[in-house]
Order: structure tokens, then C-alpha cells, then sequence
């Protein structure tokens, strides 16, 4: 599918998938979640990213359709059991590296 752009020149560009869903990610920012079923129902927590998870929040189970209708406009949820196997492994090697340049 060729696109042209009307704010720059006029040159053709390939309109792919990945740039479709790069589009979509800018409107609907991802954000991971998980259910734990010891929680307190109506408590979120919100756990930083490290090497084996990213950012996300943990809710009761219960407490999923009620996070889902008050987030659903503005983030796209995740659960964090269907990260990408590509963005786990970006975020390993940023750690790698962060911790080799401190070394």
C-alpha cells in the first residue's frame, strides 16, 4: 500500500504492519498487568521494571473488568504472560549493557 504525506514532500512510503502498530502504540500506550489472586480487591500496586518483568500493575482478579472499563480508553492492557519474546529480550540487553558501562 503506497501512502503519501501531505506534511512533508512528496515521495512515496511503504505503509507496513510494523508501522501501523508503532502508530498504535504512540495513541494506545501498552501497559502490563497481572492478576494475584492475594491482593486486596481495589488495590493496584505498581511494580517497577526489572530484568525479568517490565512495568506493570497487579490487581485482584476480581478487580480486572473494573481496571479494564476505567484504562481501557487510554492504554491498551496486557497481560504480562503475552510480552513479546523480542521486547524481553530489548529489555535484557539494556540492563547488560547499562551494567557493563557501570563496570
Amino acid at each position: 500500500m503506497t501512502q503519501y504525506c501531505t506534511a512533508c514532500s512528496n515521495e512515496a512510503t511503504e505503509l507496513t504492519l510494523d508501522s501501523f502498530q508503532k502508530a498504535i502504540d504512540l495513541l494506545f500506550p501498552t501497559l502490563h498487568y497481572a492478576l494475584n489472586k492475594y491482593t486486596d480487591r481495589g488495590t493496584i500496586y505498581l511494580l517497577k521494571e526489572t530484568n525479568s518483568n517490565p512495568k506493570c500493575v497487579i490487581f485482584h482478579p476480581d478487580d480486572l473488568e473494573n481496571v479494564k472499563s476505567r484504562l481501557g480508553s487510554i492504554r491498551r492492557l496486557v497481560d504480562i504472560k503475552d510480552e513479546p519474546l523480542e521486547s524481553k529480550n530489548n529489555r535484557l540487553l539494556k540492563n547488560l549493557k547499562a551494567l557493563a558501562e557501570s563496570l
